[in-house]
């Protein structure tokens, strides 16, 4: 595709670099601060002698497929996770990314109807795909108005399910949960959240948009979400009512035909999750947070437009896709490395800059990333209109 073809002829996009002992990235001995990566918690680098020594008891491996077994490993995460998170079961994958592509086609045994929000994850559009495209609608990003006005036109008895994100990754900004309560009740719909970006990150001690949700509805909601956004672990997992877990066994591709993550993933990922709870985990949080309000308070100080929401560690910037090649090089010679979002990633004219925040990168690079962006204003701010746009 045009828009992937051109990311990946850009400056420094699909290279080589080295890591540094302090998380930076060097390239041909240019020394750049990670803004690209979500990694949020800084623990890429958190393993630690009794997770080798507990992984050596029972092996790196972990059954072939679900039908094949699994060890108290992985039963014993997937228990931690329902508890903690207040769902009835959890079933683990390999990533986030082979839960979302494959669902759909359990799903379609339950469900006759599916209302994405446009700026779902890609890998959600991909596994929707497998949908007949008449059980198939969308609505625009976070517009509950017109999301309520497609509901009203379906039968009530009908088996709905909206599809949305906690976090929107290109934008920054989190879900209208509580809102979209009102309307599961209202039109008897389920919900399916990707919380890739907010679990460990946001919510009560680290429960992400899964927080926000009723006890109630937790029985009509299918949440999905990862360690790797926020402790740089691949470890994917959906949790649900034990009925809908229980029919996923029998007919979910991540489970039939590819193993659960290993043991040593999955031992990594659980003392994470017994750590949310702890102050230290606490006062990560409470530093993202402080930085992305600082942020985004530079930027509205310096008129610059962005997207994202306040608060959670996603800067998302409106950018002109003309300007890529200006932006990533002035970026670059600053000594910053982010990410750029165009067409197809994100739909046309939401093209963005993103800056994601890290525990790593928040004690280190604000003043230098501020720099920075001051350098870009220019490729940012004029394009409210097209007419304004000039190079």
């Amino acid at each position: 595709m045009k828009g992937f073809n051109r990311l990946a002829n850009t400056d420094f996009v699909l290279q080589d670099f080295e890591v540094g002992c302090n998380m930076n990235l060097y390239q041909d001995k240019n020394e750049l601060i990670d803004f690209a990566s979500s990694e949020y918690l800084g623990l890429s680098t958190d393993i630690r002698k009794e997770d080798l020594v507990n992984v050596k008891k029972v092996g790196l491996r972990n059954g072939w497929s679900r039908i094949s077994g699994n060890t108290s490993v992985t039963y014993g995460l997937e228990r931690d996770l329902s508890a903690f998170l207040g769902f009835e079961a959890t079933r683990l994958a390999q990533s986030i990314s082979l839960i979302n592509v494959t669902i759909f086609s359990a799903l379609s045994k339950v469900y006759h109807f599916y209302l994405f929000d446009k700026d779902v994850h890609i890998t959600l559009k991909m596994g929707l795909r497998t949908i007949k495209k008449d059980q198939v609608v969308s609505f625009e990003n976070n517009n509950l108005v017109e999301l309520e006005s497609i509901l009203k036109q379906r039968p009530m008895a009908e088996k709905k399910i909206i599809v949305i994100d906690g976090v929107y990754s290109m934008r920054g900004e989190v879900a209208s949960i509580e809102k979209l309560q009102l309307l599961l009740e209202k039109y008897n719909c389920d919900l399916l959240i990707d919380d890739a970006h907010g679990f460990g990150v946001i919510g009560y001690n680290g429960r992400g948009v899964a927080s926000r949700i009723t006890t109630a509805l937790k029985k009509r909601t299918i949440y999905i979400a990862s360690f790797s956004k926020c402790a740089s672990n691949p470890v994917g997992f959906v949790s649900s009512s034990k009925e809908l877990c229980e029919k996923l066994d029998l007919s979910a591709p991540f489970l039939i035909y590819s193993g659960p993550p290993s043991n040593l993933h999955v031992l990594i990922s659980n003392r994470h999750l017994n750590s949310f709870e702890t102050e230290e985990f606490k006062l990560k949080r409470e530093l993202l947070f402080e930085s992305s309000k600082d942020i985004h308070r530079f930027l509205f100080e310096n008129d610059i437009k962005y997207l994202s929401t306040s608060g959670f560690p996603i800067i998302s910037m409106c950018i002109h896709p003309e300007y890529l090649e200006a932006i990533i090089t002035s970026l670059k010679s600053s000594g910053i490395f982010a990410k750029p979002a165009i067409f197809p990633v994100v739909q046309k004219g939401d093209e963005v800059i993103r800056f994601t925040l890290t525990v790593n990168n928040c004690q280190n690079g604000i003043p230098k990333l501020k720099a920075a962006i001051l350098r870009v204003k220019e490729y940012t701010r004029r394009w409210k209109s097209a007419i304004e746009i000039s190079v």
